[in-house]
């Protein structure tokens, strides 16, 4: 039945079955237009952020998890407005909206600053990691992250242990430790393939252990090893690592590269990703949830 044929109730639980199963496009029509029947409540606005951010759609994901913020301060649950809070943080720095991250980085130390530690905690932790790495300062970057790993296996959150042990691998590799840095990328990378995490959309997985160079490296003021040009990280996937795991490969858009024993190979602009929902419905016809870019 179309959506807009569908009872509110119906639309709603639609939604949630299409966003339970990673059917962002489905979960976006279906919960989008249960919103304009009937206001969402606050973990269904998330779920709406998720489908709208997973089908290009950043500015519709920002404005949900705004509602959400919101809604979950009205209702008192301070933990998830942090929740919400942090990753509009991550989605304005995405976009290079850096004072609009910093304000909701604010928002979310302030609620999370007399609260018992708790995995929120864990996250407000990463992204000073991220500030610190970002300007330079490594080791103050190291003992963030490090903190976030403690707090992850405190709480018996896996996601967050192994977001802090890739963002320690992407450190130190930055630092110039690329063996180290490998090792735990590797080891995060074996976690998420397993299907050990927790679902976050299509994943995709940075196979390039250095920077491609563009404007968001231009400005970065630490070196950068194996620094390449977009045309040489696109062929590094559509060359090895998409055909050993069996993920659809992402690749530049001036990029030759077609299907491999039957892994599809997505010419695609190699920054932007999240912006331009194309890719999306040629992964998820796959079955995988994972898509490896250079």
């Amino acid at each position: 039945m179309m959506p807009h044929l569908m009872a509110p109730g119906d639309l709603l639980e639609q939604g949630r079955v299409a966003a339970a199963r990673h059917a962002w496009s489905e979960a976006y029509e279906a919960l989008s237009s249960a919103d304009a029947a009937e206001r969402l409540g606050p973990e269904d606005l998330e779920q709406l952020a998720k489908a709208s951010w997973w089908t290009g759609r950043s500015a519709g994901s920002i404005e949900a998890r705004e509602r959400a913020y919101a809604a979950y301060l009205e209702r008192g649950d301070v933990e998830r407005a942090a929740f919400c809070a942090l990753t509009l943080r991550r989605e304005h720095a995405t976009k290079l909206e850096a004072s609009a991250a910093k304000g909701w980085l604010s928002r979310a130390e302030r609620l999370l600053a007399d609260r018992p530690e708790s995995s929120a905690h864990g996250y407000l932790a990463i992204a000073h990691a991220e500030l610190a790495w970002h300007t330079g300062e490594f080791d103050r970057a190291l003992e963030h992250v490090g903190r976030a790993v403690e707090l992850g296996a405190r709480t018996g959150d896996r996601d967050l242990q192994a977001w802090a042990v890739m963002r320690r691998g992407e450190i130190l590799v930055a630092r110039g430790d690329l063996e180290e840095g490998w090792e735990h990328l590797e080891e995060v990378a074996v976690a998420a393939i397993g299907g050990e995490l927790g679902p976050r959309g299509v994943g995709v997985t940075v196979v390039c252990p250095g920077f491609v160079a563009s404007p968001m490296t231009a400005g970065n003021p630490y070196p950068m090893p194996l620094l390449m040009d977009a045309d040489r990280a696109a062929r590094a996937p559509a060359e090895d690592r998409h055909h050993d795991l069996g993920a659809p490969g992402v690749v530049g858009a001036d990029d030759g590269a077609g299907p491999l024993d039957g892994v599809p190979v997505l010419r695609k602009e190699v920054f932007g990703l999240a912006d331009d929902p194309d890719v999306f419905p040629v992964v998820e016809a796959t079955g995988r949830r994972t898509a490896v870019l250079a």
